[in-house]
């Protein structure tokens, strides 16, 4: 137990903070990322209040008492607010903060008729029914039915980015994974919230704690996981990317630079290319290199490199003197260090195996 405790006091608040500042400090930060920080925010101190009502520190500081609860609604607000952000224009957001004031204003209506101007003892019985498995009825119809509609908001996200995954094609593959998996993380969280709430109610409180750290350090790691695939979001349609930042001088010449060699001396041929040989060939600091390429909305090095080879596969694909190659020939003939690679940047790009455009590619050549 000594342990837990020390994990909980001492260790756990800083992982989610750290992920905070990282965000807080990304570069070219954008209204979604700022979205991100306020539910992270939200969410780490809904779990924390939580775990310290678990302690019973609600006798401490009776005045906590409820603000979980509430917080609960702006976390299904912020978390609307983000996935609108990241999928349509900025100016489409005053219905969905219309939304989030109305649930923050509903939220804190019933709460403090119910709970805010209640003393102190009566805030405290509230808690201590609650604990013993006898809750007020409209107090876990409230968090209950917080938390199903938390789920549904991101199972209507899944099935919106199904759609648009098959019938747009001016999307970002990469920054779409990352908003699914984003998802993905929020909905850990929530199922873990649920399934903690069915714990049986006659255990000894020192195996009630036991548990409640655990299923609490789940949804921290939980929450940093989502924390890291915010803080690699950025925008997932190509025409989102409004009002970028001006590109400096300096690094727009490194890139192009950067993409003349590559045209021209074919360096992405080399399956072995690393960023420090083009930073040795271009005469710069990789860092900026990398720079240059995070502006021109390229996730890494690698991706940028990738691009290059995915267009040489289709050419060389597209020439007669290599029709009696296979795919796997022509992925090491373009620079692809491996089949694993290879098939999971072409698929990143093209929205489809190797495989399967290739046969597409076939299939026009014989309806011709």
């Amino acid at each position: 137990m000594a342990v837990t405790l020390a994990w909980l006091i001492l260790l756990a608040p800083l992982l989610p903070l750290f992920i905070l500042c990282i965000i807080g400090k990304k570069k070219n930060t954008s209204q979604a990322d700022f979205i991100l920080l306020i539910w992270l925010a939200s969410v780490f101190l809904v779990t924390l209040l939580n775990t310290c009502e678990v302690f019973r520190y609600y006798r401490i500081i009776p005045w906590a008492i409820g603000i979980a609860p509430v917080l609960i609604m702006v976390d299904l607000g912020m978390l609307f607010l983000y996935g609108r952000a990241l999928l349509s224009k900025p100016t489409d957001l005053r219905k969905p903060v219309a939304m989030l004031l109305a649930c923050i204003f509903f939220s804190l209506v019933l709460f403090s008729l119910k709970v805010y101007l209640q003393p102190a003892t009566v805030k405290q019985s509230y808690m201590e029914a609650i604990y013993a498995g006898r809750p007020p009825l409209w107090w876990s119809m409230y968090e209950s039915g917080s938390i199903f509609i938390v789920i549904g908001t991101i199972g209507y996200f899944l099935y919106h980015i199904t759609k648009i995954e098959s019938k747009s094609k001016n999307i970002q593959p990469t920054q779409l994974r990352y908003f699914r998996n984003f998802l993905y993380m929020v909905l850990v969280i929530q199922l873990i919230t649920l399934f903690a709430r069915t714990l049986p109610t006659h255990l000894s409180q020192e195996d009630a704690i036991g548990l409640y750290l655990f299923f609490f350090s789940l949804q921290l790691i939980a929450i940093c996981l989502a924390g890291y695939y915010g803080y690699r979001q950025r925008a997932i349609y190509k025409e989102n990317l409004s009002h970028p930042a001006p590109l400096e001088e300096k690094y727009m010449q490194i890139f192009k630079r950067l993409s003349t060699q590559m045209y021209e001396q074919k360096l992405f041929l080399d399956d072995r290319l690393s960023i420090s040989q083009v930073a040795i060939l271009l005469d710069e600091n990789p860092r900026y290199i990398s720079t240059s390429l995070r502006l021109n909305q390229v996730d890494n090095f690698s991706s940028y490199v990738n691009r290059f080879r995915v267009k040489e596969v289709k050419r060389l694909l597209s020439h007669p003197a290599y029709s009696h190659w296979s795919l796997l020939a022509i992925a090491y003939e373009a620079g692809f260090s491996s089949k694993t690679t290879f098939n999971r940047a072409f698929k990143a790009i093209e929205g489809m195996t190797p495989s399967a455009y290739k046969s597409q590619k076939n299939c026009k050549k014989t309806a011709l």
